[in-house]
């Protein structure tokens, strides 16, 4: 199963990809030992601070986090690998059982139209037909954040980047079948989310 860990309220403003990173350590038996909760991402925050300060942390960074505590990760962009092939990826892992990590633009899903891009790491741990499940996202039926593949698309496309269609996959050990299973030109569908235990969703 999967445990969500949010922003804590300490460091709410800069610490998406570290409350990304503690869902995910957490999920392999990584996290720092002998914390819980918020404490963990806050951990994970002192140790690896953002690297663009009040501006956040970015992806190669927090890949850098995740290897840092012992994962090993493949992370991969659409500009080298395809859009398709990109989500093909995400849909292959996510089934398999693995966690995504992803940056997104929340321009699109909180309906907004600054000029400047809104960063944010989530975790992808589900979809079906019709959306995309992710970790630290707000879901409540007042002032939800929609999460449609049309516009997980748009927000995942980075659209303000150099870099588009952002993931990182860690694993604690094995190889990633994945990407043999692509190479096999296979196809698969998500049957049932991942997530069993869930904070603030």
């Amino acid at each position: 199963s999967l445990l969500q860990f949010t922003n804590p309220a300490s460091i709410y403003m800069n610490s998406c990809a570290q409350a990304a990173t503690a869902t995910v350590l957490n999920f392999y038996k990584k996290a720092p030992t002998g914390l819980a909760g918020d404490a963990i991402t806050e951990k994970v925050y002192t140790e690896y601070p953002p690297d663009g300060g009040e501006r956040g942390t970015s992806f190669r960074h927090t890949v850098k986090t995740m290897e840092g505590y012992g994962l090993k990760t493949w992370s991969g962009r659409s500009n080298e690998l395809g859009v398709d092939t990109m989500v093909e990826k995400l849909k292959t892992y996510v089934s398999q059982g693995r966690p995504c990590t992803l940056l997104l633009d929340l321009r699109a899903p909180k309906r907004s139209t600054g000029s400047g891009m809104d960063g944010h790491f989530v975790v992808v741990y589900a979809y079906n037909d019709s959306n995309v499940f992710l970790t630290n996202w707000n879901y409540s039926k007042r002032n939800g954040w929609l999460n449609d593949w049309a516009t997980f698309k748009t927000a995942w496309s980075l659209p303000d980047s150099q870099n588009h269609h952002l993931m990182a996959v860690a694993y604690a050990h094995g190889a990633h079948t994945a990407d043999e299973h692509l190479r096999r030109g296979g196809h698969v569908r998500q049957a049932g989310a991942l997530v069993r235990n869930l904070l603030d969703v």
